[in-house]
């Protein structure tokens, strides 16, 4: 960048400027400003030592905001790929593979003072089995609530609602029958079966014992038999 200045008389002097030094060219006059004359080699006015001081610092502050950015930049992409490793070993991983009944989830002969408790009794032999966490008892309450389970023959199948899916660890059954049958919304149920099933398996689950439970005598057998009896039934 050049820098024209005038003094008293024809006397002119240009200055030129970089990044370090100033240059200092005294001019003819009547020189024309696109064909320059120097007479003499130019004189090299050095900057004040403030200047310098106040360079070297913005220098070193631009440093250090360049380094904190690249820093922040580096820990912002550790944790994208940190996050996505996360959630890829999380969708492969494989359900877990349980028995979908447990002999010791039979319990026979109960007596429960309604629909609740007993939804509440069978949702947690799941949860103490390993196939479901706490929340999904809540999720087989929520269910009744909307659409009421019992499906006829003294049969209810509490499971939980859609939402609830990912609180399923394993397919099982929980199964209790009762020593005089409940009011389930104006029918009577006398064997509850709790149902947890992964994705859609569950669908698959309430058709096998829906199928199961359409004879009348195996529904009765399933009401009155010992926990080898319903075991049985259910295989």
């Amino acid at each position: 960048m050049y820098y024209l200045c005038l003094f008293s008389g024809f006397s002119r002097l240009l200055y030129e400027r970089n990044d370090t030094q100033l240059w200092h060219y005294p001019l003819m006059p009547n020189t024309n400003y696109f064909e320059l004359i120097f007479p003499c080699p130019a004189t090299i006015i050095k900057p004040s030592s403030e200047t310098q001081k106040q360079k070297t610092k913005v220098k070193a502050k631009y440093k250090r905001q360049k380094r904190s950015q690249n820093q922040r930049i580096q820990e912002a992409q550790a944790a994208k790929e940190r996050l996505k490793m996360f959630w890829s070993k999380k969708k492969e991983a494989p359900a877990e593979k349980k028995p979908l009944l447990y002999r010791e989830n039979i319990k026979t002969g109960c007596t429960v003072s309604g629909k609740d408790e007993a939804i509440r009794m069978v949702g947690q032999m799941l949860v103490d089995s390993g196939y479901v966490d706490q929340p999904y008892v809540e999720a087989m309450l929520e269910r009744e609530k909307t659409f009421p389970t019992y499906m006829g023959n003294g049969l209810a199948l509490p499971h939980g609602v859609e939402a609830a899916k990912k609180e399923v660890k394993a397919s099982g059954i929980a199964v209790i029958t009762l020593k005089n049958p409940i009011d389930w919304e104006g029918n009577e149920a006398q064997v509850i079966i709790g149902i947890a099933g992964v994705g859609d398996e569950h669908l698959e689950i309430l058709g096998i014992i829906a199928d199961k439970m359409m004879d009348e005598a195996a529904a009765a057998q399933l009401a009155t038999g010992d926990a080898d009896t319903v075991y049985r039934l259910l295989q």
